[in-house]
């Protein structure tokens, strides 16, 4: 089967606005600060979360060790990947247009 140049470039922009709808058109350092500041918004949702739930004498267990994952989650990717997101996204080459 052979696919016409203007199939293909149906199937290039198909694919294209599949991975626009994913947040694919964004660079690697968007995409980590913005798992970065959406971990730093569930902690704080977390402790807001304990605070409440100790106020009103409730069990906090959980939610004090769900916090704690989070921070090592983000300390964690810190420590692992920073380094690397600069690097790549410093020798990312230009965007393409289709």
């Amino acid at each position: 089967m052979q696919i016409t140049k203007h199939r293909l470039r149906e199937i290039i922009k198909e694919e294209l606005t599949r991975n626009e709808a994913l947040g694919a058109h964004r660079g690697i350092r968007e995409v980590y600060e913005s798992v970065m500041e959406s971990l730093g918004q569930a902690h704080k949702d977390l402790q807001m979360l304990y605070i409440h739930l100790n106020n009103a004498k409730s069990t906090t267990e959980e939610v004090d060790q769900a916090t704690k994952q989070v921070e090592s989650l983000m300390l964690g990717l810190e420590d692992a990947i920073a380094e690397d997101v600069v690097k790549i996204a410093a020798e990312a080459p230009a965007k393409r247009d289709y």
